[in-house]
């Protein structure tokens, strides 16, 4: 749950950013370059700290980031295309090339930042999908198939593997019961144990489960 919080703010934080002058030319409002420029540093800050954090792996914590961030990516898109033409109805050329310029800005941002966590850092790519996704990033509709594919390989193999290390942990927990922790209590059965089985609390949380 903290996590897809996370990942809703860089969403935001981007929408934001990339459509302040928009808005402010819609709605009419003033546009103030400081508070573009503090939109601007927290989109940085969510885009690029937030999302890299995980106790098990950095470099598994980079690659589910940066597959997390394509699909922000992909919202971002989504959004920014209806936002875009919906203001082209009724905006100036000049508010229009901003307006877009800013997007290409923001999304671009977005984008590299996912793509070069998973390329940097995914094992499953291999060299085959590395170069589809370079040459079908210039080819429309094949760039979003080759994204597609990118994000659906570097998720599952993120999660693969951080399930490995969770068992791995777990198993390493288990070899440590063997030796100290022996389900025969050297002291005996006595009232307390009788009683409440885990009451010293000798019984490991992989026994538990």
């Amino acid at each position: 749950m903290q996590n897809r919080l996370k990942y809703l703010f860089v969403l935001a934080s981007s929408l934001l950013a990339s459509n302040y002058y928009a808005l402010s030319e819609w709605l009419g409002f003033p546009f103030r370059a400081e508070l573009f420029v503090l939109l601007t540093a927290v989109f940085c800050m969510a885009n690029i700290l937030l999302p890299a954090k995980h106790a098990l792996s950095k470099r598994l914590a980079l690659l589910e980031s940066g597959s997390r961030l394509l699909k922000v990516f992909l919202c971002f898109l989504a959004v920014q295309i209806v936002f875009t033409v919906c203001f082209g109805l009724t905006a100036e050329t000049g508010a229009l090339i901003v307006q877009i310029l800013t997007a290409v800005l923001f999304g671009g941002l977005l984008f590299w930042n996912g793509m070069l966590r998973v390329y940097l850092c995914s094992a499953q790519l291999g060299v085959k999908w590395r170069v589809i996704g370079a040459l079908c990033g210039w080819i429309p509709l094949l760039n979003l198939w080759a994204l597609h594919k990118i994000i659906t390989i570097a998720s599952g193999e993120a999660a693969v593997e951080l399930e490995k290390l969770s068992l791995q942990a777990i198993r390493a927990e288990s070899e440590l019961c063997h030796t100290k922790y022996p389900l025969l209590l050297v002291h005996g059965v006595f009232f307390r144990d009788s009683r409440l089985v885990n009451y010293w609390g000798r019984i490991p949380a992989y026994l538990r489960r």
